[in-house]
């Protein structure tokens, strides 16, 4: 017990760094001047202010504060150092470094394609495995989405995410500039495909996931949510047939499921889903005699 008010220092200290920290600084400039700028085009194209007063808003505001307040990253962080030692001590030929030596701007746009290309097939299993299927369908309960949806992920989604995310970063021996780079891009991206302004890109939709394009992944029609599974380059549906590429505008979102709308109640949810299904009834064939069967 002596211990614990240093432990409670450092982590303290930790928490501090990483909210001031150079990147964190400039995350909260990128997200304030998108956000402004959203609701200023929202109005002017009359739409309801009242959502961002809503408890939905509210809920996905608390998302933002977790993930970016630097909750998150304490939780995240030690997990994170034990990937990058035991990569070090047990799979150093990970440490490829595949783009070293090649001009900055071929490595932004490579490891934006690389890092979108896992990111696919990453969002495509959440929606076709049932299991993550109950984590992922919070991202999709929202009914007056924002840009601020685009925060709302259950962290045990967003550690797996970090994970999964982890294997290009490594691979490719992205330096830390390339990678801010490209997170600004990716950034501004995914928070205006959540913004309902209904912007189309027109034929670089067939390129580029647009703000219409994903809010079509984002309709309460659930065999929609089977479509528009990139999140940058939308040619990765076309190319492994998941493309929808619709000009109908989405104005209806959500899931038909009920959903707490708190954040407290929404991390329960997949244990909840989880629990229901191992108490529920195995269904079996029954055995059919030999001789019926003849």
């Amino acid at each position: 017990m002596a211990g614990m008010p240093h432990i409670l220092q450092r982590v303290l200290t930790s928490w501090w760094a990483l909210l001031t920290s150079e990147k964190a600084v400039r995350d909260y400039l990128v997200f304030a001047a998108i956000l402004a700028v959203t609701i200023v085009l929202d109005r002017l194209r009359g739409g309801d202010w009242r959502r961002y007063l809503s408890r939905g808003f509210a809920t996905d505001v608390a998302y933002y504060v977790f993930y970016y307040g630097g909750f998150f990253a304490l939780l995240y962080s030690p997990l994170g150092g034990a990937m990058v030692r035991a990569v070090d001590r047990f799979f150093p030929p990970l440490h490829a470094s595949v783009m070293r030596g090649w001009p900055p701007a071929l490595q932004i746009v490579f490891f934006i394609v690389f890092a979108d290309f896992v990111s696919y097939w990453q969002h495509r299993l959440l929606h076709r495995v049932p299991a993550l299927w109950a984590v992922h369908q919070i991202h999709h309960s929202q009914r007056n989405m924002t840009v601020m949806t685009n925060f709302r992920f259950h962290f045990l989604e967003e550690s797996v995410r970090h994970l999964v995310g982890f294997i290009p970063f490594v691979l490719l021996g992205s330096p830390v500039a390339i990678w801010v780079a490209a997170d600004i891009f990716m950034a501004w991206l995914l928070l205006m495909q959540h913004s309902t302004l209904h912007w189309s890109f027109g034929p670089l939709d067939h390129l580029f996931a647009s703000p219409r394009y994903h809010e079509l992944h984002h309709a309460r029609e659930e065999r929609l949510h089977d479509h528009n599974f990139a999140a940058i380059f939308s040619f990765w549906d076309r190319l492994f047939g998941t493309q929808d590429i619709s000009r109908a505008v989405i104005t209806d979102y959500g899931t038909n499921d009920e959903m707490p709308e708190s954040f407290t109640g929404q991390l329960l949810v997949p244990m909840r889903a989880w629990g229901r299904k191992l108490r529920a009834p195995q269904v079996t064939a029954p055995v059919v005699p030999e001789e019926a069967a003849s």
